[in-house]
C-alpha cells in the first residue's frame, strides 16, 4: 500500500515493496497471487469523501502485469473502491476499460 503508484513496481526500492523475486523463491510460485491497488480510489482519495476522479495509470498497470507474469505469478488481481454510485453521480462511469 506504500508503493509509488506513478511508477512500475519493478522500478521501485525493495525497502517498501519487499524483494518480490526472493519472496517467490522462498514461498514458491504454486498458487502465487498478486493483489494490487491499481483501482483503489479510496487510497487515491486519501480515504475521504467525496471521491477524487479516478485516473488509471495504464502504462504502470501494463508494466506491472508484465513484470509479475515474468516472475511466474499464477494470478494477478486488483480491486476497486470508491467507484460506486456516488462516484458515478460525480464523474460518470469509472475508466476501467482494459483493466478488467
Amino acid at each position: 500500500i506504500d508503493r509509488d503508484m506513478q511508477k512500475p513496481v519493478s522500478k521501485q526500492d525493495t525497502s517498501k515493496n519487499g524483494d518480490i523475486p526472493a519472496l517467490l523463491d522462498f514461498f514458491g510460485k504454486e498458487n502465487s497471487k498478486v493483489l494490487e491497488y491499481w483501482m483503489d480510489n479510496s487510497m487515491f482519495s486519501n480515504w475521504q469523501k467525496p471521491p477524487k476522479k479516478y485516473e488509471p495509470n495504464k502504462a504502470v498497470i501494463a508494466a506491472d502485469v508484465k513484470y509479475y507474469a515474468s516472475l511466474g505469478f499464477e494470478y494477478i488481481s486488483s480491486f476497486g473502491c470508491f467507484l460506486g454510485d456516488d462516484y458515478e453521480a460525480l464523474y460518470g462511469e469509472p475508466d476501467v476499460v482494459g483493466l478488467k
